[in-house]
């Protein structure tokens, strides 16, 4: 069966509508600090990571690339470019509960959360016509 491409901001499946946007209020949970701990930068708390198998790659069952793998690529990848790996960088350091590290984190989370809403879709205008 052929891979098929869903671009970033135009259609998206159903499922993958309803696992970005799960991710998206995850993240904003651990943001806010409404997580109680429940909650940290893993692919078991992730939606997307669920539905896309973190750990096959980030694919789902049908070969399709998790969104958010295609516009910043591995989110494991060690690459500062990724917002993931930022964001659990600062988490790591701010984990220890102590206040050290939460001026990085809450920056590397809202850089999080605003790479998932990048990927929502937005609906197409119409063409106007000019007459």
């Amino acid at each position: 069966m052929p891979r098929k491409e869903v671009a970033a901001n135009t259609k998206m499946p159903a499922k993958t509508l309803r696992a970005l946007r799960a991710s998206i209020a995850h993240w904003k949970r651990m943001r806010d600090g409404k997580s109680a701990g429940r909650e940290i930068p893993d692919s078991v708390f992730c939606a997307l990571c669920l539905h896309y198998g973190a750990v096959w790659g980030c694919l789902d069952k049908d070969g399709n690339v998790c969104p958010l793998r295609r516009k910043f690529g591995v989110c494991g990848s060690f690459n500062d470019k990724n917002p993931y790996w930022v964001a659990m960088k600062a988490w790591s350091h701010w984990n220890d509960r102590t206040g050290e590290g939460l001026s990085a984190w809450i920056p590397a989370a809202n850089r999080m959360i605003k790479a998932l809403e990048s990927l929502l879709p937005t609906k197409k205008r119409k063409a106007r016509s000019r007459g």
